[in-house]
């Protein structure tokens, strides 16, 4: 599979979900007593592995990039096109990177980092994708386990997921989820019961800003979750109501189940999968999953005024 762009950095927050009882937050009682992944896969299971650089494999050479690239008008074009964005800020700066059969024929950077700053963008910028992560993470793994044979377009969540069985969430199909089509909610706002209504800050009993056995879930800057939350945001997803299945309705629920039937699959968890067999190529060093478990933050924008 030939790459189609560059992909920087990718950063995978968790988010939190708990449920209150007067002034007493707890955790959910099915997540507290009885976690709802029993078959979650753990990180210190997967066994060390080769990359498979061939999925990303970019050739060098020795001529400047600029020069591959035949039709110098386009190159204006390109030039005027960004420069108008950066002035009717659209944005501050970006990086233009094109690759064909595996050769890079083009690598530019244009304006700074933020439009408060006058950090120049160069071609080492790392940047957090946040929501590309749909398409440059999670589709790009589904994509090469349809084509090992290993997952199913037409498969149902029952196929791969248990936690799933006994919910209305068992007979929604692999494509459905892909399309956006499976007839989830559009989102859950999980962080809100996590927020003291008064301050709107992060409340301490369910955040630390200390990773500890009881706090190991890195969700942000010197941010740690509890250790149950994960199954406590599952079993939020697997009661709530299934509505319009069918039609689409863009949802982040989808590729949240598209994640679990990849760790399922593959025996991975999603960052490192992707790590080793997307990001991981020829020895480079310009590509991570988790810039905060990285220790990227002081070199990744916006966190780099920390």
């Amino acid at each position: 599979m030939k790459p189609l762009f560059t992909i920087f950095i990718f950063l995978l927050c968790s988010t939190a979900i708990w449920s209150q009882t007067g002034n007493h937050p707890r955790i959910l009682e099915s997540a507290g007593n009885a976690p709802v992944r029993k078959e979650a896969v753990s990180r210190k299971d997967v066994p060390p592995g080769n990359t498979d650089s061939s999925l990303l494999s970019i050739r060098k050479d020795s001529m400047k990039v600029s020069e591959m690239v035949k039709d110098k008008a386009m190159l204006q074009q390109l030039d005027q096109y960004i420069a108008n964005a950066i002035a009717r800020k659209a944005m501050p700066g970006c990086q233009v990177v094109a690759i064909k059969d595996g050769v890079l024929i083009l690598n530019k950077s244009y304006g700074t980092y933020n439009f408060d700053e006058k950090f120049p963008v160069n071609n080492l910028s790392l940047y957090d994708i946040a929501s590309v992560t749909k398409i440059a993470a999670t589709t790009l793994a589904v994509m090469k386990l349809y084509e090992e044979g290993k997952i199913m377009l037409q498969g149902n969540l029952m196929a791969y997921l248990p936690m799933v069985k006994g919910t209305d969430k068992a007979t929604i199909r692999i494509s459905d989820l892909l399309t956006h089509q499976a007839g989830l909610k559009s989102w859950i706002p999980f962080y809100k019961y996590t927020l003291d209504e008064q301050t709107k800050q992060p409340m301490k009993s369910f955040y630390s800003k200390d990773s500890n056995t009881v706090y190991p879930i890195p969700v942000a800057y010197k941010l740690f979750a509890h250790e149950k939350l994960v199954d406590t945001i599952w079993d939020r997803i697997l009661t709530s109501p299934l509505e319009n299945k069918g039609r689409y309705v863009y949802s982040d629920l989808d590729l949240l189940f598209l994640e679990q039937v990849i760790e399922q699959v593959t025996g991975m968890p999603l960052d490192m999968y992707v790590q080793r067999f997307f990001l991981q190529t020829d020895g480079s060093e310009e590509y991570d999953v988790q810039s905060l478990e990285a220790g990227l933050t002081k070199q990744v924008r916006p966190y780099g005024k920390r």
